[in-house]
């Protein structure tokens, strides 16, 4: 049964008297609640807003059925909405807030729900390893953002965890090209170079490799330790990590 009780609260006291009548009033009438009691805001939900149902790890069984379903994350939703219902699974434990509603005429184009999905996720995907579904988001949002060096970094960056060097080289001097960062440009710049030298490195390309830390080192925007891993694959040459044993 639907409640809204911070809506209940506004329209029965003004949150004690942090609202004015006429805001109140105003209040109720844009959002089609046709009465100024609170009551009425439990078992109904006025028009135009979104439905959110918030849970992490949830069991919900049918009665009479064997099937059961695990709600993990948010769902987003809302008969207005597109899409009506996403389930984000696999990234963690915590609960990953997307925020990917569309609606009104928007609501109607699957192309580009899926586009927003995509990006929305992208940077949780990639925090938590799962490079391969980060790409597509990270793409269409360095994309749009292209004067800007951190879509491209983090593309270059999900590139290189897949040790698809070719690819990450290309993002990473994109975004090494880019200017148009701001404050967090020297900073992005500072971990594109190490993580450029550090592509030249596996590749044998090590006067490459070089450059690339000295230039990190000469942007001198120490960030996580960046300096510090800098000057020591300038002394000496980064060598890929062993994949670590599966135990059966």
């Amino acid at each position: 049964m639907p409640v809204d009780t911070s809506a209940a609260q506004l329209i029965g006291n003004g949150l004690k008297g942090q609202q004015t009548e006429e805001k109140v009033q105003r209040f109720a009438d844009t959002r089609g609640i046709p009465t100024r009691d609170p009551n009425w805001l439990f078992g109904n939900l006025y028009p135009n807003r979104l439905e959110v149902f918030v849970g992490e790890n949830i069991v919900v069984k049918a009665e009479g059925e064997k099937e059961e379903k695990v709600f993990r994350f948010m769902q987003p939703g809302g008969s207005a909405s597109y899409p009506t219902g996403i389930e984000c699974r696999g990234l963690s434990k915590a609960t990953v807030n997307a925020g990917f509603y569309l609606f009104d005429k928007e609501a109607k184009d699957e192309v580009l729900a899926n586009s927003r999905a995509q990006e929305a996720l992208a940077l949780s995907f990639l925090s938590h390893g799962e490079y391969e579904r980060a790409l597509p988001g990270l793409l269409s949002a360095a994309e749009k953002k292209a004067d800007k060096p951190d879509g491209w970094f983090q593309l270059g960056s999900a590139y290189f965890n897949l040790k698809r060097y070719a690819e990450a080289e290309r993002y990473l001097k994109k975004s090494l090209d880019a200017k148009g960062g701001g404050s967090r440009q020297k900073t992005v710049h500072t971990w594109a170079n190490i993580l450029s030298g550090m592509v030249f490195d596996l590749r044998g390309e090590r006067d490459k490799a070089i450059r690339s830390y000295q230039a990190a080192i000469d942007i001198g925007a120490d960030h996580g330790g960046s300096m510090a891993m800098a000057k020591k694959f300038l002394t000496e040459p980064f060598k890929d990590e062993p994949e670590p044993e599966k135990k059966e």
